[in-house]
């Protein structure tokens, strides 16, 4: 007895993903992507494959986008027809942004169906283009197994060249379930091709110029260390990156009263730079600039060289008078900031708490909010060098800086790492926006997750924009939600740890959570003028 064509096909580009090096999936549950869930399921079993499942398919994408940022191997999430194929959108676009490599599998209705009316349908070949550098089809019905594996492992080709989101559509048809065991020859490990590197010019090396380091791949922090020795400029480091070396303390602040002498000539850009407005600014400013380690979505920038390689490191003779005039800067700004005095409600105090609190060889991962800026508004020098040193390390879904699957991919980030203490800091917006990630399902991997939430009732960040105080401000921007969070969360198996007197943070076991209620809406454009009029005054 042989299994059906749809169980064949499944069987096949589950057995080529395998050969490749491909070993972790996520799956929502569906009907149509039965072949392919199952198929998984039985590799999981037999310690080929890991697996996670989702109760909804924007939740599972970005597990498994969490997944691929901290393995940087492909990974893929997988869901059944529909509009649940649309679901995917938002994380492949965060992949797109980023070169994370994040492959969709969307089971899909056979061909003769699309277009007639049947249910759950839609035309989804290509429906990803825009965000997905390979788009493949497979037609279970046309297609024998070996043409399935065969196409599989074209598709796996190409990502070994550049890390980037693909899209594999396959087309099944009833039966959808096997009626013999699923049989696989194997798993490997997964390769990339060796990065390149290029030379800088010389007249540009030479000139008094700064480095931008923002969301670096694994493992970048070191190279951006020696590229600032290297070159003796001051380096402005944005989350996730910890490069400490030539770092400015309270960037944002500092670049925003930057003297007219110490504007920059030239600028190098290591990974996704940006956060911050007056990062943006300074890059608008600029003619002379490099992107190094850049997404290939910034390919279409013009008149500047981006590259996905780096420059080589080489000693130059640049003067070490610019570079200190930099650090002194820094060194004001740090004092003064120092001096202020913070309430325990104060949102800079929680992240100052954070800083002090994580415990060695743990991971923070940022969700792209007003909480985060805050984050990068108080990481000085000092204190990424003790984060360094204790083994801490960050990431952030910085490809497009959205708040949405924050929760998600947290959680995907902790299970590559299962028994190391992860703490994920967001707002409260950004948590009612991935309510549904944080509930897993019976049977899945439990992780040691701590969720650092920041409740202002809305979305504090509009308050320090230019929208704030217009007509109607309220409603349309900082949207109050009265939501008691932490009796959600507890309804949701998340675990709560109350904050003390002092609001500190302190994890438990499993996934768990503090919900700081800090200074009113109000307050925040307050609180950081203050710090930004600090700064400028001791500068």
């Amino acid at each position: 007895m042989l299994n059906p064509k749809s169980v064949q096909c499944a069987e096949s580009i589950v057995n080529a993903l395998l050969a490749s090096g491909v070993k972790n999936f996520v799956v929502s549950p569906g009907s149509r992507n039965g072949p392919l869930t199952l198929a998984i399921a039985a590799a999981s079993e037999k310690k080929l494959a890991h697996l996670s499942v989702r109760l909804d398919e924007r939740s599972a994408a970005f597990v498994a986008l969490g997944i691929a940022i901290k393995t940087k191997v492909p990974t893929v999430v997988i869901c059944t027809s529909g509009t649940a194929v649309a679901n995917l959108y938002p994380a492949l676009l965060e992949a797109y942004y980023s070169d994370i490599p994040l492959i969709a599998i969307t089971a899909d209705r056979p061909k003769n169906q699309i277009n007639t009316g049947i249910s759950q349908t839609i035309e989804q070949e290509n429906i990803f283009s825009k965000v997905t550098n390979i788009n493949v089809s497979i037609d279970s019905d046309s297609g024998s197994p070996e043409r399935c594996q065969q196409t599989t492992k074209k598709m796996i080709e190409k990502l070994v060249q550049n890390p980037q989101p693909a899209h594999l559509n396959v087309h099944f048809s009833e039966p959808l379930v096997p009626q013999v065991e699923f049989e696989f020859t194997g798993a490997n490990e997964f390769k990339y091709r060796n990065n390149d590197f290029i030379d800088l010019p010389e007249d540009f090396k030479s000139k008094k110029g700064i480095i931008i380091a923002g969301a670096t791949t694994q493992g970048l922090d070191t190279y951006v260390n020696d590229l600032a020795t290297s070159l003796n400029w001051p380096l402005i480091a944005e989350p996730p990156s910890l490069a400490q070396v030539n770092r400015v303390s309270h960037h944002p602040p500092v670049l925003s009263a930057l003297p007219e002498e110490l504007k920059p000539e030239a600028l190098v850009l290591v990974g996704r730079v940006g956060l911050s407005r007056a990062v943006t600014r300074l890059i608008s400013e600029v003619e002379n600039k490099i992107y190094l380690a850049a997404p290939s979505a910034l390919n279409k920038l013009s008149g500047v060289l981006v590259t996905s390689d780096l420059a080589k490191i080489e000693p130059t003779t640049n003067s070490t008078d610019w570079l200190n005039q930099w650090l002194q800067l820094s060194q004001k700004a740090e004092a003064a900031v120092l001096k202020r005095k913070y309430s325990p409600t104060d949102i800079l105090q929680v992240i100052t708490n954070l800083f002090s609190s994580v415990v060695s060889n743990s991971h923070i991962h940022l969700s792209a909010s007003l909480a985060a800026r805050d984050f990068e508004l108080m990481l000085t020098q000092p204190i990424a060098k003790k984060l360094t040193e204790s083994g801490i390390t960050l990431s952030m879904n910085r490809g497009v800086n959205g708040i949405d699957g924050v929760v998600s991919t947290a959680y995907g980030l902790a299970l590559t790492e299962p028994s190391r203490q992860h703490y994920c800091l967001l707002g409260d917006v950004a948590a009612l926006h991935d309510l549904g990630g944080f509930v897993l399902p019976k049977g899945e991997t439990p992780v040691n997750l701590h969720f650092v939430i920041v409740n202002n009732d809305g979305g504090g960040i509009f308050s320090t924009l230019e929208q704030a105080g217009v007509e109607h401000f309220e409603r349309v921007y900082t949207t109050p939600h009265g939501v008691d969070l932490a009796k959600v969360l507890s309804q949701l198996g998340v675990r709560q740890v109350a904050p003390g007197a002092n609001q500190e943070i302190k994890s438990a076991p499993g996934s768990s959570s503090q919900v700081f209620k800090v200074e009113p809406q109000e307050k925040i454009k307050e609180i950081r003028e203050e710090i930004y009029t600090l700064v400028k005054n001791a500068i």
